[in-house]
């Protein structure tokens, strides 16, 4: 199994345990989502996690934390 499969399943593993998730594949990698809204997703080499704001302040000032950028846009939140 390669490595994104095998952390999709440990991820799928631990949401299947809330309401109301579900998991897709996408843009060669894998998205997560809680009530129709995206928490997590697997990219490339790396996760994309939904933090919000405030934490998202906080976690971009660690070193192994940087913004997710689609088309060239931050996301945040």
């Amino acid at each position: 199994m390669a490595l994104k499969e095998e952390i999709d399943s440990k991820i799928n593993k631990i949401i299947s345990k809330w309401k109301n998730t579900k998991s897709k594949k996408m843009f060669g990698g894998y998205g997560y989502y809680l009530n129709g809204n995206m928490i997590a997703g697997i990219h490339g080499k790396n996760y994309v996690l939904r933090l919000g704001e405030n934490m998202t302040r906080t976690a971009i000032k660690l070193p192994i934390f940087k913004n997710f950028r689609v088309s060239g846009k931050i996301r945040i939140g």
